[in-house]
């Protein structure tokens, strides 16, 4: 038998519960002193967390997630976009040209000079190219960190505790409606948003 079906012998001499709320795979026990938080019991992490009723804060609803992965998402996808456009639009060939007096060989003794002119139009043109896929490699990069930022999205309902960490309650459906029925138990209609 789990503590969380032992609530009894967690509590003081005087305190009772008031009021059992389960929050998705979560359950709270609001008793006349405290408010006593049992997690998933799948969950990484402890187990168990307690606050005192006149540290609670507030109640709220909200969904968590890895803001950095959408910052390099974002990043990424700007550098590919980038990339992507200026390889196709510019053509870093166009930069580079033989002069007209040297294409005709009017000039003697310049064919080897024609012949590195044309190799290094031919190297600058495979640079736009380079660069496009490149900027492909870089999109393939922010959907990545898109893909990761998507999957670490957590719906949760929290307990806002003055002076110490918040108590987070990770649901799966809609976090409001937990929290509606939390707040219900503790007397308050105060919101309060993760």
């Amino acid at each position: 038998m789990s503590w969380r079906e032992r609530v009894d012998e967690l509590l003081y001499e005087g305190e009772s519960v008031e009021r059992t709320v389960d929050v998705g795979a979560n359950r709270v026990y609001v008793t006349s002193h405290r408010v006593l938080a049992f997690f998933d019991e799948d969950a990484a992490g402890p187990n168990f967390r307690q606050v005192d009723r006149p540290n609670v804060e507030g109640v709220g609803a909200g969904s968590d997630s890895d803001w950095l992965r959408l910052a390099r998402a974002v990043v990424w996808g700007g550098l590919g976009l980038a990339s992507v456009v200026g390889g196709v639009l510019v053509e870093f060939g166009s930069f580079v040209s033989v002069p007209e007096n040297l294409q005709s060989g009017a000039v003697g003794g310049t064919g080897g000079i024609v012949s590195l002119f044309a190799d290094l139009v031919a190297a600058l043109a495979l640079v736009d190219e380079a660069i496009a896929v490149l900027g492909v490699l870089f999109l393939a990069v922010a959907a990545y960190h898109g893909y990761r930022y998507a999957e670490s999205r957590e719906r949760v309902v929290t307990v806002g505790v003055a002076g110490a960490e918040d108590v987070r309650l990770v649901v799966t459906g809609d976090p409001s409606a937990h929290a509606s029925e939390l707040r219900q138990a503790l007397g308050e209609s105060s919101t309060r948003h993760a």
